[in-house]
C-alpha cells in the first residue's frame, strides 16, 4: 500500500478504466441480483446450508464486492481488492462460512460484470477476480475452514475420554 508519509505516491484512482468502474456502480443492484442467483445455481448445496437470514446477508454482501470490483477496475490496480479480502477473511470466519464458499461468491461476480462492461474492461476485471479469488483461496489453508475428520477427532481429543 502507498504511503505518503514514507514517500510513496498513492496510485491514481483513474489510473485503469474510470468508464467500466462507473458501469458497475451505476448497474450495482442488478449486477448483485445476477451474481448472486448464479452463484445459488453454481452451488445448489448453498441453500441447504444456510438459513434465510445468511443468504440475505450474503445478497448484500454483493454490492460491496462490487464497489471494491470498481475501485479496482478504476485504479487499474489489485491493491483495492486485496485489502478488503484481507478484511473479508475474519468476518467470513466469525460468519462461519468456509473460504470455499467466499470463493464460490467471488467468482460469480465476472460473469455478471460483463454484462455491462466493454470487452477490454471486461479482461481487466476477470484478471483482478482471478487473483482476488488466488488470494482468497490461501484462506482455505487456515485451521477450521473443513469438516474435520470424526476418526482423527476422536483421537486427537485423547481417545475421547471425558472430552
Amino acid at each position: 500500500m502507498a504511503n505518503p508519509y514514507r514517500g510513496h505516491i498513492p496510485d491514481d484512482p483513474n489510473a485503469g478504466h474510470p468508464r467500466g468502474a462507473a458501469q458497475i456502480r451505476a448497474h450495482r443492484r442488478r449486477l448483485s441480483e445476477l451474481a448472486f442467483s448464479e452463484a445459488l445455481r453454481s452451488d445448489p448445496t448453498l441453500r441447504e446450508r444456510y438459513d434465510e437470514r445468511a443468504l440475505r446477508i450474503f445478497y448484500r454482501d454483493y454490492e460491496r464486492h462490487f464497489e471494491q470490483l470498481a475501485r479496482a477496475l478504476s485504479a487499474g490496480s489489485d491493491e483495492p481488492v486485496q485489502q478488503y479480502g484481507e478484511w473479508l477473511v475474519p468476518l467470513m470466519r466469525r460468519r462461519r462460512v468456509p473460504a470455499a464458499d467466499t470463493v464460490t461468491f467471488i467468482a460469480t461476480m465476472a460473469p455478471a460484470a460483463r454484462t455491462v462492461l466493454t470487452p477490454a474492461e471486461a479482461a481487466a476485471a476477470e484478471g483482478i477476480i482471478e487473483r482476488w479469488i488466488a488470494r482468497q483461496g490461501k484462506a482455505k489453508r487456515l485451521a477450521g475452514d473443513r469438516k474435520r475428520n470424526p476418526v482423527l477427532s476422536f483421537f486427537w481429543k485423547g481417545v475421547g475420554i471425558a472430552d
